[in-house]
């Protein structure tokens, strides 16, 4: 079962390699999160829990671009990203040749999403994450 990230459709990533994160520290949760940021004023972003242990994806991160061609609005070709670590597929998105989303896809099964509006909703996120973190530690 995959996950459709209908926050993301219409979006724009400039440079989809840099603007999808794959973070498997265990900083903020127990499991691997994926974060895709678009250009934004807002800052906005997307963080997809991807439901993986983060000590269980190792291997090579990867986001490689595949052209299908003829898909698009009259006929223009779009471009099919997928991010994989290793060879475990995590993510997959659709977009434009000028990078305008498509279609984003989790592929994990236990996939969960959160958006954040803006930068500062964002950072609060991690902070009480991090704060949340730590008391189970101490």
């Amino acid at each position: 079962m995959s996950l459709t990230l209908d926050t993301l459709t219409g979006a724009t990533l400039r440079d989809p390699a840099a603007a999808i994160t794959v973070d498997t520290s265990g900083d903020y949760s127990d499991n691997a999160l994926i974060t895709i940021i678009p250009v934004s004023r807002t800052g906005a972003c997307t963080v997809v829990d991807t439901g993986i242990p983060a000590g269980a994806l190792t291997g090579r991160r990867r986001c490689p671009g595949e052209t299908i061609p003829g898909a698009g609005y009259r006929g223009a070709p779009l471009i099919r990203h997928r991010r994989t670590v290793g060879d475990t597929a995590l993510l997959d998105v659709v977009m434009t040749t000028k990078g305008r989303i498509k279609r984003a896809t989790a592929l994990t099964a236990d996939a969960t999403a959160l958006h954040f509006a803006r930068a500062s909703d964002h950072g609060q996120w991690i902070l009480a994450a991090m704060d949340a973190r730590a008391a189970l530690t101490a």
